[in-house]
């Protein structure tokens, strides 16, 4: 399991969430297999491995497809993986960059190594391609069996090819 190296006292990446923010909200910390996290507010319930759309205010939300539209993500917005299921309104920590602790949710039979694109299941990505969105830099390292959290990793700063948040 990766630790925070970055020199702030009490990151704990996979430790319970908290309802009172104990971290800058959208700051971040260098893991040690060479990730990287970011502290989160929840937007809304998310669960552990659930792929999120982190705005430049470090709201997260569970992605889904509906939340996505033309353009590719800002500057500003982040893709990332829960660690530990946050409750809403609720803080804790993303995964940007490295190994998220809890995998990344996954639809039935999603293929190890395949391209991923959004879906309407929150939270949830697919090698499917049905009016979806490419989410580039996230991999499984395994096939799911069923719709599942499975291991997997994401590059460096992984971003959402076509699409932006439709906040309307």
């Amino acid at each position: 399991m990766a630790y925070a190296i970055t020199p702030l006292l009490g990151v704990e990446v996979t430790k319970a969430t908290s309802t009172t923010p104990e971290f800058t909200i959208g700051g971040r910390v260098k893991l040690s297999d060479g990730g990287e996290a970011m502290y989160v507010k929840a937007g809304s319930t998310i669960a552990a491995g659930d792929v999120l759309l982190i705005s430049s205010a470090g709201s997260a939300v569970p992605i889904t497809t509906a939340l996505c539209d033309k353009g590719g993500t800002t500057p500003q917005q982040y893709i990332g993986v829960a660690h530990v299921a946050i409750t809403s309104g609720s803080y804790g920590w993303a995964c940007t960059a490295g190994i998220p602790t809890a995998g990344i949710s996954v639809l039935a039979s999603c293929v190890r190594g395949s391209p991923l694109y959004t879906t309407s299941t929150a939270g949830a990505l697919d090698d499917t391609d049905s009016s979806s969105h490419l989410i580039s830099g996230i991999q499984t390292t395994a096939t799911a069996t069923g719709a599942a959290v499975t291991a997997g990793f994401l590059s460096t700063n992984p971003v959402l090819v076509s699409g932006v948040v439709n906040n309307t």
